[in-house]
C-alpha cells in the first residue's frame, strides 16, 4: 500500500511503499531549527520506494555539515519552504532518504510511535519522553 504526503502549498507530493527502517524523534539544536518546533519526526526510508512528484517547480536543497559530522542535504519546496526529506553521506544512510513525518497525508491516529529519540541531551526541558519502548540516546548514536 502507497502511503502519501506532501509540501503545505501542494507543489511537492510523494510516495512511499515501504515500512520504515526507523521512525525517530531528534532534539538536537539544528533538528529544532529546521523544523522551527521543539524536535523533528522523520522516517527512514528505501530512496528506491520513495517518488517525490512536482506540479510546478522542482525541489530545492541546502547542505549542511551536521555537528556529527556527516552532511546533511535538505530538499524543500521552493514556494511554500516545506523541508519534505534529506539525505546523508554517512555510510548508515546510503540509499535511504530521512521523509519529515510531519508531511504525511494521515490523520493523527495513524502515526505511528518512535522506535527511537535522538540528542535527548539537547531536549528541551518541558518535552517529556514518548514513554515505553522508545529507546532514548543521548547523542546520536
Amino acid at each position: 500500500m502507497a502511503n502519501s504526503g506532501s509540501c503545505l502549498c501542494g507543489n511537492l507530493t510523494y510516495t512511499y511503499e515501504a515500512e520504515p527502517a526507523l521512525k525517530a524523534l531528534c532534539h538536537c539544536s539544528e533538528c529544532r531549527k529546521l523544523s522551527g518546533g521543539a524536535f523533528t519526526y522523520t522516517y527512514l526510508l528505501p530512496a528506491s520506494k520513495f517518488d517525490l512528484k512536482s506540479s510546478s517547480v522542482p525541489p530545492k536543497s541546502h547542505a549542511k555539515k551536521h555537528e556529527t559530522g556527516m552532511m546533511l542535504t535538505r530538499y524543500f519546496c521552493p514556494e511554500c519552504s516545506t523541508v519534505i526529506y534529506k539525505e546523508s553521506d554517512a555510510p548508515d544512510f546510503k540509499g535511504m532518504v530521512i521523509l519529515f513525518a510531519g508531511t504525511l497525508d494521515v490523520k493523527e491516529d495513524q502515526v505511528p510511535k518512535p522506535d527511537v529519540e535522538f540528542f535527548v541531551s539537547q531536549k528541551i526541558p518541558w518535552v517529556h519522553g514518548v514513554g515505553a519502548g522508545v529507546k532514548e540516546l543521548q547523542q546520536f548514536t
